[in-house]
């Protein structure tokens, strides 16, 4: 391999340097053909975000007004009293309005995650589906097993977008479900009249 001589490294570096001053004297040139304005236009071509206005996420108060059950004016004033206090909880805000109840509540939480909601009662749960999660599981959850249908589990929640707690059931139970929306207070009723049944069948035995 050839190694270069000391005269032809200088030679070579003094080449580069004019080379290097020819380019910086074209682009001199060249940076005068365009305005300030320009390339402030160009960077902005680059990047130009939307102004978009605020944003929220599709909840049950959209759901009421898509179902009629509130107008635009009670939608729009629940919207102010959110954005005044943002740890508000919009079920409570709904509740406070006329005409609009419970059931109107879950039945709207049913439509925003495409489940049933059912009037069941206490006395319409089927036992061996009620047995198959321990009480306690019902109680701090507000799920609750309601029927066995064709060997699929039906379970009832209050609160749909728990599904933690869906899941917990399907692994303690290890079978098929089929979710649908009841009221807290109906999920209740049915475990305070199980767990009363439970004290009466063991006091009997005492």
């Amino acid at each position: 391999m050839k190694l270069p001589f000391i005269s032809e490294k200088r030679q070579s570096s003094s080449n580069v340097k004019k080379d290097l001053q020819r380019g910086s004297e074209a682009g001199a040139g060249t940076e005068g053909d365009y305005s300030e304005d320009q390339s402030v236009r160009g960077l902005s071509e680059l990047y130009s975000p939307e102004q978009t206005g605020k944003s929220h996420v599709y909840d049950i108060a959209d759901v009421l007004l898509d179902m009629g059950k509130i107008n635009a004016k009670q939608h729009a004033s629940l919207r102010e009293k959110q954005q005044a206090k943002p740890a508000s909880d919009v079920a409570e805000l709904l509740l406070k309005m006329e005409k609009i109840g419970a059931d109107d509540i879950f039945t709207a939480k049913a439509k925003l995650y495409d489940l049933e909601f059912r009037h069941i009662g206490p006395d319409d749960v089927q036992k061996e589906a009620f047995e198959k999660i321990d009480i306690d599981f019902i109680k701090s959850n507000s799920v609750c097993p309601i029927a066995m249908e064709k060997g699929t589990l039906v379970v009832a929640t209050s609160e749909p977008a728990n599904v933690l707690a869906i899941e917990d059931v399907k692994r303690q139970t290890q079978m098929e479900l089929e979710v649908v929306v009841r009221t807290s207070r109906k999920i209740q009723k049915t475990w305070k009249k199980w767990q009363a049944n439970r004290l009466l069948l063991s006091s009997s035995i005492i």
